[in-house]
Parts: structure tokens; C-alpha cells; sequence
């Protein structure tokens, strides 16, 4: 399983001027892309009746969680780099890479579906209560925070720069509320974690 996830990461970077020609979100690789997020959503949440433990580490369902969320990212960058590599300068001719070429419209749309990638996370793991991945959603947060300061708004022009700073600051209260509200339910509620 390991090696059929590396062979579909590897597809589009080995096959890039085949890859950065076709047509983006449908085609062939991107379909194969969502049978194994699929594939590996269910082996992450069924929990079947003879499982493997391991002493410290749990089930292997922990491995394909792991697996699920950097596939899944990894496809997602995959498909934003394909959309936008469809507006080149020669269309089509360029091949698939995930370098923006300096459009800042590329670089935009990497830290939107970031940040988009992160907020599904942490509502997963405050609706299912799993720690893990509500640390990796407020990491992923935290970079993708620096990455607009950084990257992203050294480019814009000032009006620009306010609506971003603004539009930053309404989605970090949205993160910051949805961990108010998750505490205070769980103070309610009595539990510890």
C-alpha cells in the first residue's frame, strides 16, 4: 500500500509534461488520487473486528489517519498547481511543477487551500475529539499565518494588504472561537481531554 501511495505522489513530478497537460480535476490520475483518499478514509475509520495492536503505538488505523492527511494534502497542492499551471503563458505547454513562476495569484491560492485543509482538520478533531489532528490543523495555521506575512502580502498593494490582514484576522477568530466553544462545552460536559 505504501508503494502504490509513493507511485500515484510520484505520477505527477515523473510524468510532468504528460501531467501538466491534461485537463485539471478531471482526468485519470486525479480519480485514481480520490479512489485512495477514499481507500484510505475507510481503512482510517472502520474499525474492523480482528485489528493488529501495537504496544505503543495503537492500531494501525493511527498509520492510515497519518497517511490519509499528507496524501490528502499532498493531492490538494497537486490539483491547485494543475489549475494554475493552466494559465501559462504558452497553455498547456508547460510542464506540471509546483513552483508559482511568481504569480501571485498561485501563491494566494496555496495559502487559501491551506488554510481551507486546516480548518476541515480542526473541526474533525474537535467534532471527533482526536488531539493529534487538532495539533496538526493549529500547525498548519500557524505556517500558513507566517507564509501570508511573509510570502504572501510582501507583493500585494495596500489595499490589498488591509483586505488580507482583515481577512486573516476573521478567520484566526473563527479558529479562536471554535476552541472557545470546544472548551466550554467540554468544561459542561465534565471530561479532562
Amino acid at each position: 500500500m505504501a508503494i502504490s501511495i509513493a507511485r500515484a505522489g510520484f505520477f505527477p513530478l515523473q510524468y510532468a509534461g504528460d501531467f501538466g497537460a491534461m485537463t485539471p480535476f478531471i482526468n485519470i490520475p486525479t480519480l485514481v488520487f480520490m479512489l485512495m483518499i477514499t481507500g484510505l478514509t475507510f481503512l482510517t475509520v472502520k474499525k474492523f473486528k480482528y485489528e493488529l495492536i501495537w504496544k505503543q503505538e495503537g492500531t494501525p488505523r493511527y498509520l492510515y489517519g497519518i497517511l490519509l492527511v499528507l496524501f490528502t494534502f499532498y493531492v490538494m497542492n497537486v490539483e491547485v498547481a494543475s489549475y494554475f499551471g493552466m494559465f501559462s503563458a504558452d497553455n498547456y505547454s508547460e510542464q506540471f511543477t509546483f513552483n508559482t513562476h511568481g504569480r501571485l495569484s498561485h501563491q494566494l491560492a496555496y495559502s487559501l487551500s491551506w488554510l481551507l485543509f486546516a480548518l476541515v482538520l480542526l473541526i474533525i478533531g474537535i467534532r471527533w475529539k482526536i488531539i493529534h489532528i487538532r495539533w496538526v490543523a493549529l500547525g498548519l495555521i500557524v505556517i500558513t499565518s507566517f507564509k501570508v506575512f511573509l510570502k504572501d502580502l510582501s507583493a500585494l498593494g495596500q489595499l490589498y494588504r488591509v483586505f488580507s490582514f482583515i481577512g486573516l484576522a476573521v478567520t484566526l477568530m473563527f479558529v479562536s472561537f471554535l476552541y472557545q466553544r470546544y472548551f466550554i462545552i467540554r468544561k459542561n460536559n465534565g471530561e479532562e481531554n
